[in-house]
């Protein structure tokens, strides 16, 4: 029996930091795009979260570019111009970190769209919050230690690019789930699901550009261990946020108790782990059956 198409990973894998910065890139471009010509019908939140920041959506362009060069690392230029991109992105990630802790530094909202981003935020969030900057030195730092071959700097980029993962993916979890994180400042803000979600695919593709010796250098292999992770991962990440946000909207409708909800998933959470590997082992048993016939 042949291996499906997406369990192939040299049909798809090689592509993906590349795929992930092309939508980073039309991502950051359409946002910029509406708070150019003041679309703010277009504006609308995600699960209801505010609109993206300029500053998020030019972080994404920038890393957009970074992540089509990686693949360019290959040639003499791309080297060059992929080196160039990733200085540029931790460069400007510093200097609007540097606000919150010295007070200088820049500042992409203010500068690009001041009135704009007053009129839809408010004078009191005008700033990049702490979190976009945050996640953008985190995936920017990872990429530019990307190309050095030297294990414990190739580590430090593994663990950059994994912090930023859970990071974003507790950004996007809290903000479908309406909660909120405190600022560094005085101010309690959902980072948007659409710039969580986006930071968390970017986090995952530099995690991912690791090919040899990375964490998550099993996505590559061809052996059944490799087979099983990219069958039961996508399931493990999503499974338990789509029932936990289901769990919550019962209870904001008053269908049960908060404590009747966490049995509801913790139930379903069991069953539907148990259920997957249930099901990737049976698959796993019959193509080792096969191939022992061959």
């Amino acid at each position: 029996m042949k291996t499906p198409f997406l369990y192939r990973p040299t049909n798809y894998l090689d592509r993906l930091p590349e795929l992930f910065g092309a939508i980073a890139i039309a991502a950051g471009i359409a946002v910029l795009l509406v708070w150019i010509y003041d679309q703010w019908l277009l504006m609308v939140p995600v699960v209801g979260s505010r609109a993206m920041e300029p500053s998020a959506a030019v972080a994404f362009v920038l890393l957009g570019v970074n992540f089509v060069l990686v693949r360019g690392e290959r040639s003499a230029w791309g080297r060059t111009a992929f080196v160039v991109v990733s200085c540029v992105n931790v460069a400007v990630a510093l200097a609007i970190l540097l606000r919150y802790t010295t007070g200088f530094g820049i500042e992409l909202n203010a500068a690009l769209f001041p009135e704009k981003v007053i009129r839809e935020f408010g004078p009191a969030d005008v700033y990049t919050s702490p979190q976009t900057a945050l996640l953008f030195f985190l995936v920017g730092a990872s990429l530019l230690l990307l190309r050095f071959r030297i294990k414990p700097i190739a580590w430090t980029s593994q663990l950059l690019g994994s912090a930023a993962l859970i990071v974003s993916l507790a950004l996007a979890i809290s903000d479908l789930f309406k909660l909120t994180i405190t600022d560094l400042g005085q101010n309690n803000t959902r980072t948007p699901f659409a710039s969580a979600a986006l930071f968390a695919i970017l986090s995952f593709g530099a995690l991912l550009a690791h090919r040899e010796n990375g964490m998550l250098s099993i996505f590559w292999s061809e052996s059944a261990g490799g087979e099983l992770t990219r069958r039961i991962l996508p399931f493990v990440v999503l499974f338990p946020i789509l029932v936990g946000w289901l769990r919550l909207v019962g209870e904001w409708r008053g269908f049960y108790s908060s404590e009747f909800g966490v049995v509801i998933f913790t139930a379903a959470t069991i069953f539907g782990f148990s259920f997957t590997v249930w099901l990737t082992a049976r698959s796993l048993d019959r193509s080792d059956l096969e191939r022992r016939q061959a």
